[in-house]
């Protein structure tokens, strides 16, 4: 990942600018603008967008393929050898790469599972099976977002990329807050942070922002509450790892 790449950071919409302004800081991109769901940057230094703990969601333009046909073989017909040639410019080896299709729809219509199988296969097909279609296990998620001008952009998620920002978290309940949002609000709470504080969180849940209040700023000690007991034992969990 030292060659240059279009990265789309996914971050709640009403404060991309607190991750585009982290991204600056770290001095990480060669170039970046907002989007309405994130922040898309163009950048030699992958490894430091990888530390930012604010954004959500990391996504891969396709280069080549701004935009494919909506028919399902003309489009698969497209997107293949530009697909492909992404995919091995950025792992190494020569085995075939598992993915999943996600349609990602203006309108909230069912996403139709009959054209994701042909779309599939067609892939498939014009990829001479270097591309395999998985439903577990898979490398790659393709994300076909459809356009304004009647065609799909497709992006690629890539889950052979660990993100290893939130490992601390192996237990979580239904209710627990996501890490990526509890960084954004120890962000946007640091001038208001102090350095060596005690900190109480009164509803702690598995302790995600008791963790992310230690990452942003060293605080101790960090006291949790909470009158859900499960939760408290996997607060406990997380907060040894």
């Amino acid at each position: 990942f030292d060659e240059r790449l279009e990265v789309i950071l996914l971050t709640n919409r009403l404060h991309r600018e607190v991750t585009l302004d982290l991204i600056e800081q770290a001095e990480a991109a060669e170039k970046t603008a907002l989007l309405a769901g994130g922040v898309r940057v163009l950048t030699t230094n992958l490894h430091k967008i990888c530390e930012i703990r604010t954004w959500s969601e990391m996504l891969f333009p396709i280069p080549g393929a701004r935009m494919i046909s909506l028919d399902e073989k003309k489009g698969a017909s497209e997107l293949a050898v530009y697909m492909v040639r992404f995919l091995k410019k950025v792992h190494e080896g020569s085995a075939a790469f598992r993915f999943r299709i996600d349609l990602k729809q203006k309108k909230d219509e069912k996403a139709d599972g009959t054209y994701i199988r042909k779309f599939a296969a067609e892939l498939e097909r014009a990829s001479g099976r270097m591309l395999v279609n998985s439903t577990d296990e898979y490398e790659v998620e393709l994300r076909l977002l459809q356009s304004r001008k009647e065609g799909w952009i497709p992006v690629l998620k890539l889950h052979s990329l660990a993100d290893r920002r939130f490992l601390y978290r192996s237990q979580v309940t239904a209710a627990s807050i996501a890490p990526a949002n509890a960084a954004l609000i120890l962000e946007l709470s640091r001038e208001w942070l102090t350095k060596g504080a005690q900190v109480l969180d009164p509803f702690c849940g598995v302790g995600t922002m008791l963790v992310e209040r230690t990452k942003i700023l060293p605080a101790d000690p960090l006291y949790g509450v909470d009158v859900y007991g499960e939760a408290i034992e996997k607060g406990r969990e997380n907060a040894e790892l």
